[in-house]
């Protein structure tokens, strides 16, 4: 919902399909170069931590935005690189766990 949000601002802000394409573009290229990295740290590293610092952070960017955006100072520029932080977020929460409750749920204690 947040990547359809910021394309929508994105397209309000300009009135432009080929800007919107290209910040469509621009969402996905860190997928592009760091989802191998993103994998070996979400295997590496506590994933419980992981998930709950990207979330963070992620939150943290949607408050920024969010705020920035209702005062009306938001610059096309700026919005670039919210989608492209947000994606990065994104992608390395994804790397951690790719779906958290699955991956930590297995982790859990059992209750009998």
């Amino acid at each position: 919902m947040q990547s359809t949000a910021q394309l929508w601002l994105i397209y309000r802000m300009t009135n432009s399909p080929a800007l919107l394409g290209i910040f469509g573009f621009a969402s996905q290229v860190p997928i592009l170069f760091l989802a191998s990295v993103g994998g070996y740290f979400g295997d590496r590293f506590n994933r419980h931590r992981g998930v709950i610092c990207t979330q963070i952070a992620a939150l943290i960017l949607s408050f920024v935005l969010a705020a920035l955006t209702l005062l009306g100072v938001v610059l096309v520029g700026q919005l670039l690189g919210f989608v492209r932080l947000v994606r990065l977020i994104r992608l390395c929460s994804n790397s951690i766990c790719p779906l958290p409750a699955e991956g930590l749920v297995t982790k859990l204690p059992h209750s009998q």
